[in-house]
């Protein structure tokens, strides 16, 4: 299963609710550890929401690897550092879903979802949690989180991730705050 959306969409939560509802049957494999070296990512047209920020190779590797029964140590990124601090073991379940921005982007990964869910949600409610969270996790202003909301996560949104719609089964609305 692919969940995907814009950021702050709540993609994260509605996996990890599905995953709590179920798990000893659903794993989760979310995308955000999947970042290329920051040197690289640093340099792409909206950074890290840009498709072309993510490991797809590696992703595809651990999920062949989930298919197979066979445990993943997925990457931890931290977005202060902008490097992977660490590791945490997904356990092979009867239901895997990836989650993240770029879920549908890649064919081969895209090909291996038998059920693909869009979340959506108003842009001034995506924008206020996205501004909440990074205020509050990653120790931005403000004004930082609605410069970078303005200049990277909105317009590539609208050029990447919006067009990853036309892959979902179905659509969740996700709009309240």
């Amino acid at each position: 299963m692919g969940i995907s959306g814009g950021s702050c969409s709540g993609k994260s939560w509605v996996a990890k609710k599905i995953q709590s509802l179920f798990p000893d049957d659903v794993c989760l494999l979310g995308l955000d550890g999947y970042y290329k070296d920051f040197d690289y990512v640093k340099q792409l047209e909206f950074q890290h929401d840009n498709p072309s920020a993510i490991d797809y190779d590696l992703v595809l590797e651990d999920i062949e690897r989930l298919c197979t029964g066979k445990d993943v140590r997925t990457p931890i990124y931290d977005y202060k550092t902008h490097q992977i601090t660490g590791y945490k073991t997904c356990i092979p379940k009867r239901v895997i879903i990836v989650e993240g921005l770029f879920a549908f982007h890649d064919k081969r990964i895209r090909n291996k979802m038998n059920l693909r869910m869009w979340i959506d949600a108003n842009e001034e409610i995506k924008l206020k949690r996205r501004i909440t969270r990074d205020v509050k996790d990653r120790g931005d202003t403000i004004e930082d989180a609605n410069r970078r909301y303005s200049k990277h996560v909105l317009p590539a949104y609208k050029k990447y991730i919006e067009p990853y719609k036309e892959y979902a089964d179905f659509c969740l609305e996700n709009s309240r705050y």
